[in-house]
């Protein structure tokens, strides 16, 4: 699946997804990467590594209106 899908189809079994909102008609979309916060019942937006990046809760006003998921990062050529 590549195409954007709605936020209400988006996985909240913790895998990481990319969001993306149009935050008014003056705007472009923006784009950032998520995940669901079963802690807080939330998207959250990742800055960071997700091992030790930093999380933002996301509300109602800031929460994608889409998601797609992300591609597989590059392998490196040590890691072949």
């Amino acid at each position: 699946m590549t195409d954007w899908q709605p936020i209400e189809t988006a996985p909240k079994d913790g895998r990481l997804f990319l969001g993306a909102k149009k935050f008014g008609v003056d705007y472009e979309w923006s784009r950032y990467i998520c995940g669901w916060s079963e802690f807080k019942k939330s998207f959250r937006s990742q800055f960071g590594i997700p091992e030790g990046g930093i999380w933002y809760p996301l509300d109602e006003k800031n929460t994608p209106s889409h998601w797609m998921p992300l591609p597989e990062p590059p392998v490196l050529k040590e890691e072949e």
